[in-house]
């Protein structure tokens, strides 16, 4: 009875106010911080794996099944 009061005060129907409330909504990271992380990433492998190429790597598991 109350998730119908509360949608008759905003205007919307009981499902539309459930969907709302069980929605997900995702944490949206700005293009700053994407490239931040990214970087400190790389860093971290690069100092992990000095003498490896991770690029050579990529393409040789890619063709390797």
């Amino acid at each position: 009875m109350e998730l119908r009061l509360t949608a008759a005060r905003q205007r919307t129907s009981v499902n539309a106010l459930i969907r709302g409330k069980l929605g997900i909504r995702k944490k949206v990271t700005s293009k700053a911080e994407f490239w931040k992380k990214l970087d400190s990433f790389a860093k971290h492998l690069a100092q992990k794996y000095p003498h490896t190429d991770l690029s050579a790597k990529l393409i040789e598991t890619r063709y390797e099944q």
